[in-house]
């Protein structure tokens, strides 16, 4: 275990107003500018912070940030140093969660924020190179160790960072995008559920590519066998090509127009690995379920993925109603009641 060193005496401490600690002791790792009853002394922003309850007793330690919303970030429940040693023992117990239930994965999303006890830091595993992000000041203050412990337990060819998250100007940060160990240039080639992607770790969203959809893409495609499937809001076919590899009967992807070389490559992965029942159409803009309705033709679609990226969410390019119209039209159009939708964002169902 990671030993204790900070003294009560030596770090600043956050006194919450009564009531507002079941909620921490439940295990919710943010505190609200609204829960602080007082701070004993004021923190520089991105310090670590004790965490008390009106009477004083200890709930855990965290990063402090007055710019943000969420003003202390829990990262332990005692007092810790936030060293090598420390890092390294919370992402060996990540990783072996994924060695746990991904086995004979070697691409796959190391570290998953709070889910993992270490809110604020995203890291990404494409083969033998590393992405992370740190949305929070605290973790993006800490990122030289985090290398360091990164590079000590995978011994990886290059470590990337990938922080132009919107939500990094809310905590008070810039953007990054670059090398912080090691060489990288251009895509790289990523084995998932046995199909290859070729990956943009510059340019891809989010690290490079969904690898928290791993696990989903499998859900998906044990649908899909004998089936139509139509794989909405299209990245990089994942979906879809899932889909086409478990036997579906037809898989059309609809991918957003703006995203060419996303068409070039969900042609080049389908005409390799799947069968010749997969079709990629380009739907500009919010055009998806307008591509089905106006079709004039009856369609059958036993599964339908529908996964809106972060453009489409924020409504920059796509409106969420257009999730709901395409739910819509999918239902109208289809010729039996047997097809299943499925949002991957929320969850998986019919």
């Amino acid at each position: 275990m990671t030993k204790n060193f900070n003294s009560p005496n030596t770090i600043p401490t956050v006194l919450l107003r009564p009531g507002e600690a079941d909620r921490i002791v439940a295990g919710h790792p943010w505190i609200y500018q609204g829960s602080i009853l007082r701070l004993t002394a004021p923190p520089t922003d991105g310090e670590l912070v004790q965490v008390k309850d009106h009477r004083q007793r200890l709930l855990g330690v965290g990063f402090y940030n007055s710019k943000s919303k969420i003003n202390v970030r829990l990262i332990a429940a005692d007092r810790v140093e936030l060293n090598t040693a420390f890092f390294e023992e919370r992402i060996r117990a990540a990783l072996a969660v994924r060695q746990r239930h991904l086995p004979r994965a070697t691409s796959f999303r190391v570290v998953n924020a709070e889910s993992d006890e270490l809110s604020g830091l995203i890291v990404d595993k494409y083969e033998d190179v590393l992405v992370l992000q740190t949305s929070a000041l605290g973790m993006d203050k800490h990122k030289d160790t985090i290398v360091k412990a990164l590079q000590k337990i995978f011994s990886p060819r290059a470590i990337l960072e990938r922080n132009e998250l919107a939500s990094r100007k809310f905590e008070g940060l810039p953007d990054a995008n670059g090398v912080l160990f090691g060489k990288h240039d251009g895509p790289i080639t990523i084995k998932l559920n046995g199909l290859s992607f070729e990956v943009d770790l510059r340019e891809g969203h989010k690290t490079g590519m969904y690898l928290d959809q791993q696990a989903n893409y499998q859900a998906v495609a044990q649908f899909a066998k004998g089936g139509n499937v139509l794989d909405c809001f299209s990245f990089l076919g994942g979906f879809g090509l899932h889909a086409a590899k478990a036997g579906a009967a037809q898989v059309s992807a609809e991918v957003r127009g703006a995203i060419r070389r996303a068409v070039r490559h969900i042609e080049k992965v389908a005409s390799k690995q799947v069968p010749k029942t997969f079709t990629v159409k380009v739907a500009p803009g919010v055009a998806i379920e307008q591509t089905l309705a106006e079709s004039g033709k009856p369609v059958t679609v036993q599964v339908a993925s529908v996964t809106p990226d972060g453009e489409a969410r924020s409504g920059k390019t796509v409106r969420l109603t257009a999730v709901r119209r395409t739910w819509d039209v999918v239902r109208e159009k289809s010729q039996d009641g047997t097809w299943k939708w499925v949002n991957t964002k929320k969850e998986i169902g019919r």
